[in-house]
């Protein structure tokens, strides 16, 4: 019996040998799967930047409109590459507004100077110095990027980098901990360069030109209202939870500063035992400190098999809103994916589309709950629109699409264009053969303003 039992431990323990060398090596390929990826982004990062600092050098010495046009084309490509790139690598929790400024402003500028140019206008002062201050902050960028590469020849990894930006938010909690303790964020060297580099871009003067969306976008109108404390941030946090989840444990986690300082609200189950296993949930909320409103949601947890159908979790998003308060709101588009079902909103104003005010929720279709919760755009265009005009009739501006476009719907819309001022708009629903478009033509010039293709699988507006 003896000899039995050792032959079946013996082969139960031989199972979870190879069972745990099997998790072991899954997890290494995934964490170099990992650090590929980010190691990808940084060295396409750079060659965008050095890319910028080429073309812009270029575009001041040219004094061709047809070369200019083409190096302004290039500089906006590379800038939006650029904003890819560093979004996918681990520093959200970097303070890193200067950088992400230069990218969306070059790429704005970059973007108007080549509608100018294509317009028959020419390179004046005003444009020609902000395109010295761009080539300048490139130029510094390009160079702090440069004196990183060493650092990743000597050990220090992304995944590094992002247990560091963790850990300071873990600190951030916990007063008593010290900046100086392993693992804090300026003994990590390749976080303290991205912090040096940032620092520098101080130096510059920020950019004057037309189409700076920034410009508008650092003014944004819904975040009205008094300060806020931490408890009244946790309590507005709770009435946006689900009524069975609105007593469970909430606290702030940490603080958000930049354009819109916000509080980071965390709420888990009370009961130790629901915060693992088939049952475990989190929710994280970005409440605003001015007034304290909802920015965006977002709760964790297992989806079982879906009991309702897009259409109801369209209805229960509308009602969730109308029930907080969000006046005048109507289902703009729905998106299903994995159990869960993705919907926008928009403010309407009788028969208009105000689609800069949209807020877009996340509902899960196995019972409706809402997962997900995101108000930028919402907040930020927030009453900038009100009882547009429509000169041109319907008719006026059907006469404006493409003749060979099938015309499947007709609705108005204010929306915002190239340069973010909002644009009152007649919007087609179109077809060309098995293509899907929407055309947008300016309700008062009868310009096309914009046309967006509709791709297969992908949010369609309903």
């Amino acid at each position: 019996m003896r000899r039995w039992t050792s032959w079946i431990f013996g082969g139960l323990a031989l199972v979870f040998a190879v069972w745990g060398i099997t998790q072991y090596m899954a997890k290494e390929r995934l964490s170099t799967l990992v650090e590929n990826g980010y190691q990808r982004a940084f060295y396409e990062l750079t060659y965008n930047i050095e890319s910028l600092e080429t073309l812009l050098a270029q575009a001041s010495a040219s004094n061709d409109p047809k070369q200019q046009m083409n190096y302004f084309s290039d500089t906006w490509r590379q800038a939006s590459a650029a904003q890819a790139n560093l979004g996918q690598l681990p520093l959200s929790n970097l303070e890193l507004a200067n950088t992400e400024k230069f990218i969306s402003q070059l790429e704005a500028f970059s973007f108007s100077t080549f509608r100018r140019i294509g317009e028959g206008q020419t390179l004046d002062e005003k444009a020609w110095n902000s395109l010295q201050g761009f080539f300048r902050q490139a130029k510094h960028i390009r160079e702090s990027l440069d004196k990183m590469q060493p650092h990743f020849q000597k050990g220090p990894d992304w995944q590094g980098v992002q247990r560091a930006t963790m850990a300071q938010v873990v600190r951030a909690q916990d007063s008593k901990k010290r900046p100086s303790e392993e693992g804090a964020l300026e003994s990590n060297p390749i976080v303290k360069s991205f912090m040096m580099m940032e620092d520098g871009l101080k130096r510059y003067p920020d950019p004057d030109f037309e189409g700076n969306m920034l410009n508008f976008r650092a003014r944004p109108r819904g975040f009205t209202g008094p300060q806020i404390s931490r408890q009244q941030a946790v309590n507005i946090a709770r009435k946006f939870m689900a009524p069975n989840k609105r007593n469970q444990t909430a606290r702030v986690v940490g603080t958000e500063k930049g354009d819109v300082p916000a509080f980071h609200v965390e709420i888990v189950p009370t009961r130790q035992e629901n915060r693992r296993g088939a049952k475990a949930w989190r929710t994280m909320m970005s409440i605003s400190q001015k007034g304290g409103h909802l920015i965006w949601m977002l709760t964790e947890r297992n989806i079982g098999k879906p009991t309702i159908s897009v259409t109801q979790a369209r209805a229960r998003g509308l009602k969730y809103l109308k029930d907080l308060g969000y006046e005048g709101m109507e289902s703009l588009a729905a998106d299903p994916f994995d159990g869960v079902v993705n919907c926008s909103y928009v403010r309407k104003i009788g028969d208009v589309w105000i689609y800069p005010e949209e807020i877009k929720l996340q509902i899960a279709l196995d019972n409706g709950e809402i997962l997900g919760f995101e108000a930028m755009n919402f907040l930020t265009f927030k009453g900038a629109a009100s009882a547009p005009a429509y000169p041109l009739t319907e008719a006026q501006a059907r006469a404006r699409v493409n003749k060979r476009l099938k015309i499947e719907r007709v609705r108005k819309a204010v929306i915002l264009d190239d340069r973010f001022r909002m644009v009152a708009t007649y919007e087609f629903k179109a077809s060309l053969n098995k293509e899907k478009f929407l055309v947008y033509i300016n309700a008062a010039t009868g310009d096309e303003v914009k046309l967006i293709r509709e791709v297969p699988g992908q949010t369609e507006i309903i």
